[in-house]
């Protein structure tokens, strides 16, 4: 069964960071807002459910996408990305009993990522 209310707030979080990034022409080149955004909404909240097993200061770690601290730095290791997006949409990362995003950001930093 469909759940209306957080397909409200999944498409809520959505239109807010379009808003972000600059979605009316009077706003900054998309790429500067993008740049921005990640540093501050995206990475953060990446961090705040995947640090645990994906910290950047882990040498142990085997999928370091979180060492990128910059845009740029992520359009490097596109095919890495590409499954974080993939693996958030399928709601295969994080783990069960790790701390979940909510479904709002999950969808927003899936299509963020599959965008940029």
């Amino acid at each position: 069964m469909l759940d209306v209310s957080r397909l409200a707030a999944a498409w809520l979080l959505v239109a807010s960071l379009w808003s972000v990034a600059g979605a009316d022409e009077s706003a900054q080149p998309l790429q500067s807002e993008a740049a921005d955004h990640y540093e501050g909404v995206i990475l953060p909240a990446l961090m705040r459910v995947c640090s645990d097993c994906h910290h950047p200061e882990d040498d142990s770690n085997p999928v370091r996408f979180l060492t990128a601290t910059t845009r740029r730095e992520m359009t490097g290791h596109r095919e890495i990305w590409h499954s974080v997006a993939e693996q958030l949409r399928n709601r295969t990362m994080p783990p069960a009993d790790a701390e979940q995003p909510t479904e709002g950001e999950r969808l927003a930093i899936a299509s963020w990522i599959e965008t940029t």
